[in-house]
């Protein structure tokens, strides 16, 4: 059988050296067993025993012969035969002893054993014609090489992938299939493995890049395992172009990429809804201040802290003095721009931690943490002069009236706001742009 691509795993030599079972026996071992379910040096044991030593057999054949011979002619000679009848009678003894000896000692065995060999041999043969068949129709390329990293087999399924013909690249390095850097690393990696025993891809699966005939790089899935053939180390190379599945995973990666994408603006214009939904929630629409129903929340949770850890706060409400002759003289539009402007001031003077709320109408309420009522009422005064002295869009100026108080043990929402409230009333019965303190 001339070398090809199909003898994988097989020398040259042993084409020659040894015959169809012994080649099998030592390349596709594994497959050589045929339907029997044994291998060949199994199927030729089972041989009959006779043939264990031959040497053996005919020694005592001989003995046999030499012992028959010698007592035929004793009696022969007792009985007074003449020479020549003595010599017929003896052969003719012989050969009706001797036959079914020989048959069953002899020819017997001889013709078990040859049919015993023949059977092998188809067997062997139909094992080997099978295995070659699989390597020619295998989805992956096979590829073998020798020690010095040399091409020895190369399966139609390896010409298919990289453009070569086998009887082309048969015999050439395998450095010829792989691209730069590969390429001048790969002779390195092979006598590291034979000198040292490091192995880098040898019994282990890993991704690579091969290189066709015309120059295409691709990525490739290699396995390669290592064997030995008279005394001589090949390794065979499995190979399976994985560029489609390279392809898929990159398209993979970039849906992927565009979905989280996609995702993530979805989920900021969700949060940027949510941050303006609970800003409109919270803040009063005219004013951009926040409104009545956050206030209140707040200052719960303010009274809750002043009840538990005695931190003081205090409240400052006022309202725009005669701010219906604002709307009817100027009308309501110039009414709302006074407002704006109003909270516009007044927010640019409060703290970050203070809570600065349209309460209703043209009043606004003031919660300052930690402040007692002296400190609160000076940052009323402040206030009050600071939009005495503004001036508002229709060109006259406006006063607001404030009334301020502290929290005390006991207050609740309802007590501390109807304090806070009196004092405002107070501060308009007394003449207005004026501050009270409850």
């Amino acid at each position: 059988m001339p070398r090809n691509q199909n003898a994988l795993a097989i020398e040259p030599d042993q084409m020659t050296e040894t015959g169809g079972e012994e080649r099998a026996a030592r390349g596709w071992y594994v497959c050589a067993s045929g339907g029997s379910g044994k291998s060949s040096p199994q199927m030729v044991a089972a041989a009959p025993r006779y043939f264990h030593s031959p040497l053996r057999i005919l020694f005592i054949l001989g003995i046999a012969v030499f012992v028959l011979h010698y007592a035929t002619m004793r009696v022969l000679q007792r009985l007074s035969f003449d020479g020549s009848t003595a010599v017929l009678i003896d052969s003719a003894v012989l050969v009706l002893v001797l036959t079914p000896v020989f048959h069953w000692f002899m020819f017997r065995p001889l013709l078990h054993h040859i049919q015993a060999v023949r059977k092998t041999n188809v067997e062997l043969h139909e094992s080997i014609t099978r295995s070659e068949k699989i390597v020619a129709t295998a989805f992956d390329a096979i590829i073998v090489i020798d020690e010095l990293g040399m091409i020895q087999d190369f399966n139609p399924a390896a010409v298919k992938m990289f453009g070569v013909a086998a009887s082309e690249i048969i015999g050439q390095s395998v450095n010829r299939l792989m691209p730069e850097p590969i390429r001048r690393a790969h002779d390195g990696y092979i006598a590291a493995y034979l000198d040292r025993g490091t192995p880098r891809i040898i019994g282990k699966g890993r991704e690579v890049e091969g290189l066709r005939s015309n120059g295409e790089t691709f990525p490739m899935e290699l396995a390669v395992t290592e064997m030995r053939v008279h005394g001589r180390r090949i390794f065979v190379g499995t190979i399976r172009d994985i560029t489609r599945r390279k392809r898929d995973e990159a398209a993979l990666r970039s849906a992927n990429e565009e979905l989280e994408r996609k995702v993530m603006a979805r989920t900021a214009e969700l949060a940027n809804a949510n941050d303006e939904l609970q800003k409109l929630a919270t803040t009063d629409a005219l004013t951009k201040v926040t409104n009545r129903r956050q206030f209140d929340a707040e200052l719960q949770r303010e009274l809750e802290r002043a009840r538990r850890y005695g931190v003081p706060f205090s409240l400052i409400l006022f309202d725009v003095d005669h701010f219906k002759r604002v709307n009817d003289q100027f009308g309501h539009l110039s009414g709302d721009r006074v407002l704006e402007d109003m909270a516009q001031l007044v927010s640019s003077e409060t703290r970050v931690n203070d809570i600065f709320a349209r309460w209703g109408g043209e009043e606004f309420v003031l919660l300052v943490h930690g402040v007692d009522s002296d400190g609160a009422l000076q940052i009323a005064e402040k206030l009050r002069a600071l939009v005495a002295s503004h001036a508002f869009p229709h060109g006259h100026s406006v006063t607001c009236s404030f009334g301020v108080t502290a929290y005390a043990e006991g207050d609740d929402s309802v007590s501390i706001m109807q304090c806070v409230d009196k004092a405002l009333y107070r501060a308009k019965e007394q003449g207005r742009n004026r501050t009270e303190l409850a």
